[in-house]
């Protein structure tokens, strides 16, 4: 069930965030090698350096540079922009569930693991002050009746 909206996310096989549908505007992300996002709202990022693991560790968005810092597990902790404010990320083992800015949170994702099920079931989405108790198809896919 969701409250007073209508959006669709969809996951793709390493967990990762693919695509997320807001009625008619559709939001893509592409990710490279490490699980490194390379695009995000169709915005592409140019001059990406990327380290030794193959990890993205810098890229430049229109006039912003972006500083990516991983743990030993090779989870990006932080972004940072410019040497201004940073973005942290939020895991629940290796699954990504939510990011913080500027000490508030932005989004978050409430997951379930069981056994039975080779990836984790989301439960509840928080996004933009809003939040959606969330309803799954058949493939994992969240839907919103």
């Amino acid at each position: 069930m969701c409250i007073d909206s209508k959006v669709h996310f969809f996951y793709d096989e390493k967990d990762q965030l693919i695509e997320e549908v807001h009625g008619e505007k559709v939001i893509r992300y592409n990710y490279g090698e490490a699980y490194t996002r390379l695009e995000s709202d169709n915005i592409p990022y140019r001059d990406v350096k990327i380290d030794d693991l193959g990890r993205v560790v810098r890229c430049i968005q229109d006039q912003a540079e972006l500083d990516f810092f991983y743990d030993p597990f090779g989870r990006i902790l932080k972004i940072k922009e410019n040497g201004g404010e940073e973005l942290l990320l939020i895991y629940d083992g290796s699954h990504e569930i939510g990011t913080i800015f500027k000490k508030s949170i932005i989004d978050f994702r409430m997951i379930e693991s069981t056994p039975d099920q080779p990836s984790p079931a989301t439960l509840f989405i928080y996004k933009n002050g809003n939040g959606f108790l969330v309803d799954q198809d058949l493939f994992g896919n969240i839907s919103c009746p």
